[in-house]
C-alpha cells in the first residue's frame, strides 16, 4: 500500500460497501435489470459526447456531471420499469462513492473515485 494512503483510508473499504449494501437493501431501492439499462442508458445519453466522438461510451468521465433525477419517477414513486424512484436514486448516490482499497489490483489500482462511473454525481 502507497504511504501516502492513511490507515482512514484503509479501514475504509468495508464501510463503504457496507454503506453501498445497506442502501441497496433498503426496500425498493434496488433497480431491477430493466432499471438498470435505464441509468446506464441515461449516462451513456447524458455524457458520450463529452469527449468529442459519439460512440455509445463514456470515456471523458471526470466531466460527466450527470443527474440522475433526470430518469425520476413522477412523484418519486415506483410507477414501473422506464424510471428510477426516489429510493433508487439514493441507493445510486450511495454507490457512487469513492472507494479505497487496501492492496493494488493486478492493473495497479487502489483507489476508485467512485463505483458508479460517475454518474451519480451533481
Amino acid at each position: 500500500m502507497p504511504s501516502h494512503v492513511s490507515c482512514v483510508e484503509r479501514r475504509q473499504p468495508r464501510s463503504a460497501v457496507r454503506a453501498i449494501t445497506r442502501a441497496l437493501a433498503k426496500p425498493g431501492a434496488y433497480p431491477n435489470p430493466a432499471k438498470q439499462l435505464v441509468w446506464v442508458n441515461a449516462v451513456i445519453n447524458a455524457c458520450d459526447a463529452l469527449d468529442g466522438l459519439v460512440d455509445g461510451l463514456v470515456s471523458n468521465v471526470a466531466a460527466c456531471h450527470f443527474k440522475p433525477e433526470t430518469v425520476r419517477c413522477p412523484g418519486g414513486a415506483d410507477t414501473g420499469d422506464t424510471c428510477l424512484s426516489d429510493a433508487q436514486i439514493a441507493a445510486i448516490r450511495v454507490y457512487g462513492t469513492p472507494l479505497f482499497i487496501p492492496y493494488r489490483t493486478g492493473s495497479g489500482e487502489f483507489f476508485y473515485p467512485d463505483s458508479a462511473s460517475s454518474s451519480a454525481r451533481t
